[in-house]
């Protein structure tokens, strides 16, 4: 049983898990986290199936998953960059499309991959808008201005944060 974690970077199966399908061990890493960072060995696994999808030749951590019961890994981005899926969180389940199926026009949002993560621009009438789908991002969701004047709504460690900069003299912030 995998948890699909669209916040999560990379891949990650437990050591049970990758002993069992004889996933090779291909390199060693340090993993970071919220929990700090350690040093994890890193399993080569051929094929991921994922309901109807195939992910083939996927790198993925080894990390032990006491704390979330009954896991045998978690998918992170690193498998789920090149799919196409739908969260529908009403149903409470997971749409997998193919990837050259047809979406109707204004029906989905394209996502663009910058630095890591995924990134959705909406143009406005003299600038672009970025914004950032992903519960566990942090850093800038959306900003105005620059060093000198302007506003930014932010993340850290969970926090939304607004910071309204006066011509760079005075910065409020506030927390959520």
């Amino acid at each position: 049983r995998f948890l699909l974690d669209t916040g999560s970077t990379h891949t990650a199966v437990s050591g049970k898990t990758a002993a069992a399908i004889g996933a090779p061990v291909v390199a060693k890493t340090v993993m970071g986290s919220a929990a700090g960072s350690r040093q994890t060995l890193v399993v080569r696994i051929d094929a991921l199936d994922v309901g109807p999808i195939t992910v083939p030749g996927l790198l993925a951590s080894v990390v032990e998953l006491e704390g979330i019961a009954g896991a045998d890994g978690v998918i992170g981005h690193d498998a789920l960059a090149s799919l196409r899926y739908t969260i529908d969180f009403r149903e409470r389940r997971v749409v997998w499309w193919p990837i050259d199926a047809r979406v109707a026009r204004g029906s989905a949002l394209e996502l663009q991959s910058s630095h890591g993560r995924f990134l959705i621009s909406l143009p406005q009438r003299q600038s672009v808008l970025r914004l950032v789908p992903d519960t566990g991002a942090e850093g800038v969701i959306i900003a105005q201005g620059g060093a000198f004047a302007g506003w930014s709504l932010y993340a850290i460690g969970g926090t939304p944060k607004y910071c309204y900069n006066l011509l760079g003299l005075q910065r409020s912030i506030i927390e959520g």
